[in-house]
């Protein structure tokens, strides 16, 4: 299960939402999307929101692009790379999740039609307020 935060917030704001999937069974994983989070460690350096990278339009590009990153790491350390997730975790059978910005983000990444995703749970999403109400060009959400 992938978990996309709101803007502003960070993946450990949503807690109750990922222990609660966890407690189900669920490996969660989350990141906090630089730039749109309350704050961000990159390389030892604390990444707040402000500057190019929080322009709404670069955050539209990225969030859904960190999704895609943490997926295909996880799909890594399925197939080997790690020894405490081969044979523990299936990444070709994912559901992706989000809340307000990240319900946005749900909605993008599932728009990309990757085949692993095989469910979305879309939370409060600021659908009409991205991207002049559109996902992607062409479509209109409602």
């Amino acid at each position: 299960m992938l978990f996309s935060h709101g803007s502003g917030a960070f993946r450990a704001s949503y807690i109750y939402w990922t222990e609660y999937l966890a407690s189900h069974g669920f490996c969660v994983v989350a990141c906090d999307h630089a730039g749109s989070a309350r704050y961000t460690q990159l390389d030892g350096e604390v990444v707040k929101p402000g500057g190019a990278r929080s322009t709404r339009a670069q955050m539209e590009a990225d969030r859904p692009a960190d999704l895609l990153f943490l997926l295909d790491r996880m799909g890594a350390l399925a197939a080997g790379a790690d020894s405490r997730f081969a044979g523990r975790l299936d990444a070709t059978n994912c559901a992706v999740t989000g809340m307000s910005f990240g319900g946005w983000t749900t909605a993008a990444y599932c728009e990309q039609n990757d085949p692993r995703i095989k469910a979305a749970v879309l939370m409060c999403p600021s659908l009409a307020m991205s991207d002049g109400g559109t996902l992607s060009k062409g479509h209109t959400s409602t």
